[in-house]
């Protein structure tokens, strides 16, 4: 048994006032009566989702910030708010792909897409950023390709570069249409890779720019347009 939902949050600290129920949840298999003041749920919960805080069996914080977000009417303005100063994103989106299938789960994919696109646009933001400090110039943002629009481009170079930050990986429809955008133009051919998860510093960009030498590659876990039978985009696609 195990404390969730709004108390769990509540103990947890994200959450100021206590519940006026307290939700708690029990394996299937368990039968009784929730006492006045409880509500009861059977489910069977991971045990790496528990944890004892203040000696009590709670869910751990990315589930109970999930759960909340859920129950609330204003859930996409606390997550926001769990986010900053309770839980990482990372251990939310585990969070959430641990417990496909919950009940709220698909309110839960919302909420937590909506938090992942303002989250992506900061790290546009930083890219902008970085490429400043680094000097490098020649590049246009939201530039129009055939029927997409690229994130930010080097037209002259031929360079695309795509922001694929959380949305990407939380929203599947977002992540087919950047592979189509990856495989758009049957015209012309050039290479297309993808990188996700990397991330250039100011030094990496200043060197870069200084040398003739490419950057070592990263660890690359996912190459795009591999399949010779699709038609490769013209300009290089990098995935940051």
């Amino acid at each position: 048994m195990a404390v969730t939902g709004l108390a769990a949050a509540h103990w947890h600290g994200m959450l100021d006032a206590a519940p006026a129920l307290v939700e708690i949840t029990v394996p299937r298999t368990t039968h009784r009566s929730a006492p006045p003041g409880v509500v009861m749920h059977r489910s069977d919960l991971h045990a790496i989702d528990l944890v004892e805080h203040r000696d009590l069996l709670v869910v751990d914080g990315p589930l109970a910030a999930l759960q909340a977000a859920v129950a609330l009417p204003d859930g996409s303005a606390f997550l926001d708010r769990a986010l900053q100063k309770h839980v990482p994103f990372l251990g939310l989106y585990d969070s959430y792909c641990r417990n496909l299938g919950r009940r709220g789960w698909k309110q839960a994919s919302r909420l937590i897409t909506a938090a992942a696109d303002r989250a992506d646009s900061a790290a546009e933001r930083v890219l902008k950023r970085l490429l400043r400090e680094a000097g490098i110039t020649g590049w246009v943002l939201g530039h129009r390709f055939g029927p997409h629009m690229i994130d930010l481009a080097f037209p002259d170079k031929r360079v695309a570069i795509e922001v694929d930050g959380w949305a990407w990986h939380v929203d599947v429809d977002r992540f087919r249409a950047d592979r189509r955008k990856a495989t758009h133009s049957p015209a012309q051919a050039g290479p297309s890779c993808g990188s996700p998860g990397t991330t250039w510093s100011p030094g990496q960009a200043r060197s870069s720019r200084r040398s003739s030498t490419p950057s070592p590659r990263p660890d690359r876990r996912e190459w795009c347009g591999s399949d010779r039978s699709v038609a490769p985009t013209p300009f290089l696609a990098i995935s940051a």
